[in-house]
């Protein structure tokens, strides 16, 4: 199989187009023409094209300028010659775009004269690029190793011969010199091996013609005396570090560079030791105490096949240390040993002297593992309210702002937080059950508890207010105590006694009295003794003062009556005048109290002689009437 190579000549000149670098062309010197040349119009990757650069009649140039570009990218300055032509191999051509300009000395002055026309070269059917790859692939390499590289062609295609290139800045490729035809090309490299290399393959047509294939992939070769130094980092970064933090180095290295140890040092005082000597692994950590501070830096080695090399040193990394602030201390408002579902905790964090602290934070520690405390501000307090998450261990610290770093004190010692719900509510029971008696009478309440071996205090309480031992005094009553239930009995009740009775108890929890919930509530009510007897009198009197009223009413109706009105004396007769006179009377006699016995009887009997009454009414006729009588 052949290539055609298609060869397209401008005739117009591109003034118009500035070099790059090259010197600004001067519009007196007429542009060049450039032609190409090759024997056959059908061309491989063998065939080698010349270009001509010819100046217009009558100019001799000095120096003749060739560049080239390909499709859409800048101009390239190809090479500069004495002489107006230019042999240029196809292997690199693809699709390239040449032209020329000439350089010309007249009256001691330097002329440059504008590009010429374009030629574009073009070969197309070429086999695909070869693929170059090295064993073993470094970043760098060190004089004296050895370095093979591999060109791979593309599959399905018979390939005749290999060829390698070494590209240096500037110049035109070259070709390795080689004793085989084979893939794979052996180096050893030297301070001259530094370049950039590339390779193709040749292939044969069907006519017999060698056909070059297109340019490899580019390696890029860099050759070193020693390995260059590594980079040593730190983490995490502080600028300060305190007691018992933890420190990694790590020593960074190239992708790809067989290293088979590494080396870290530390230096203090103009002089360095050796911290420690790792196999294969490039970072080692320690605590920080006192001995910590100073400068660090890491090297790494690399075996070859001839000896082993130690590279440079990094650059040094300085770390600070300074001593741990003193534990903070942790307090606990209200203290109490157990607290209450509900209550209010107020935990208070300071520091042990007079320091400018930036902020403090709350632990608490379960199950081994402290977490911190989510906060909205960063004070010395913190308040919360009691619930089931509430029980644990808490902790404090404080944290001062120290080389630009926020420094962590000491934590604080625990302190224990439990809770627990209130005890619950008694049973109050009262004797008589109605809560109904009179003055005088009996009356017991019970305040009982299940049967919890704690330790209990029991408390009465009349109308809301509890019931003191001074209370109960006045009372008469007196308690009965137990740890399950207690008893306030009250031997005579009197009106005083009249209320709403309830009860609660204290409760021994870890050390803390912790008060119940209420009982029921209870209404006792205290009449007077002689309340019936009273209303039954009333209820008698008030039947006799009905008749009695009704004649004192025809009374005040009969003497209406009358033209003139009459003293009451003028009709009362001396009783010796012998005159008849009428008597109504009226005997209200309350019945002894003969079922009463005892001295209590007898006091009551003389009560009922002694509100025995007569009432009496004397009504005397008038004279008309005594003389018709």
């Amino acid at each position: 199989m052949k290539s055609v190579a298609l060869v397209t000549v401008a005739c117009a000149a591109l003034s118009w187009m500035l070099p790059v670098a090259a010197p600004q062309a001067v519009p007196a010197a007429p542009a060049p023409w450039l032609t190409m040349s090759f024997p056959y119009r059908k061309s491989d990757r063998s065939t080698r094209i010349w270009l001509k650069c010819s100046p217009r009649e009558g100019w001799r140039p000095e120096l003749f300028y060739f560049y080239w570009r390909s499709e859409h990218s800048e101009w390239t300055q190809l090479t500069y010659r004495k002489i107006n032509l230019l042999e240029v191999p196809t292997s690199y051509l693809t699709k390239q775009v040449f032209a020329c300009l000439y350089q010309e000395s007249k009256n001691g002055r330097r002329f440059h004269s504008p590009f010429s026309n374009e030629v574009a070269f073009s070969l197309s059917e070429s086999p695909p690029p070869a693929t170059l790859s090295p064993n073993p692939h470094y970043p760098f390499y060190i004089p004296g190793e050895e370095v093979t590289l591999t060109c791979s062609a593309a599959d399905a295609w018979k390939v005749r011969s290999y060829t390698f290139y070494k590209h240096l800045p500037g110049q035109l490729p070259t070709q390795l010199p080689r004793q085989g035809t084979g893939p794979a090309e052996h180096l050893r490299v030297e301070e001259g091996s530094a370049a950039f290399y590339s390779c193709t393959y040749w292939v044969l047509s069907q006519e017999g013609n060698e056909i070059q294939a297109q340019q490899s992939n580019i390696f890029n070769l860099t050759v070193r005396k020693t390995p260059p130094a590594p980079q040593l980092s730190v983490a995490p970064w502080h600028s300060v570090y305190t007691q018992g933090e933890s420190i990694r180095l790590n020593c960074s290295v190239p992708e790809g560079v067989p290293v088979v140890a590494y080396a870290f040092y530390q230096k203090q005082d103009q002089w360095s030791k050796e911290l420690a000597h790792t196999k294969r692994l490039p970072y080692t950590a320690f605590g920080v105490d006192e001995t910590t501070a100073g400068n660090y830096s890491c090297t790494y080695w690399l075996s070859l096949s001839w000896q082993t090399l130690e590279s440079s040193q990094s650059s040094f990394v300085s770390i600070a240390w300074t001593e741990t602030p003193a534990a903070a201390n942790l307090s606990v408002s209200p203290g109490h040993s157990v607290y209450i579902r509900g209550e209010n905790i107020t935990l208070t964090c300071s520091a042990p002297t007079e320091v400018d602290v930036a902020r403090y934070t709350f632990y608490r520690k379960e199950d081994q593992v402290s977490k911190e405390l989510q906060r909205n501000e960063m004070g010395p307090s913190e308040t919360f309210r009691v619930d089931e998450t509430a029980s644990g261990n808490y902790s404090c610290a404080y944290w001062l702002l120290t080389s630009g770093r926020e420094l962590e004190s000491s934590r604080s010692s625990f302190s224990s937080i439990a809770w627990t719900d209130p005890p619950p509510p008694p049973v109050l029971t009262v004797d008589p059950p109605s809560g109904e008696l009179r003055e005088g009478d009996r009356l017991l309440l019970s305040c009982s508890a299940d049967g919890s071996p704690a330790e209990r205090r029991f408390r009465f309480f009349k109308d809301g207010a509890e019931l003191a031992s001074s209370s109960e005094d006045s009372l008469g009553s007196s308690r009965e105590l137990g740890n399950a239930s207690t008893a306030l009995r009250i031997l005579q009740a009197e009106l005083h006694h009249t209320g709403e009775f309830g009860c609660r108890y204290e409760e021994n929890v870890s050390g803390r009295w912790i008060l119940s919930l209420w009982s029921p509530k209870v209404d006792i009510t205290v009449s007077a003794k002689w309340t019936l007897e009273y209303l039954c009198f009333a209820l008698v009197l008030l039947l006799l003062l009905i008749p009695l009223g009704v004649c004192f009413w025809r009374k005040r109706n009969g003497a209406k009556q009358k033209t003139e009105p009459e003293k009451p004396a003028q009709d009362v007769q001396d009783p010796q005048s012998g005159q008849e006179s009428e008597l109504t009377y009226a005997l209200l006699d309350f019945p002894a109290a003969a079922a009463h016995s005892g001295r209590e009887g007898e006091n009551r009997l003389r009560m009922a002689q002694m509100r025995t009454v007569v009432y009496s009414e004397v009504k005397l006729p008038p004279p008309g009437n005594r003389a018709a009588k």
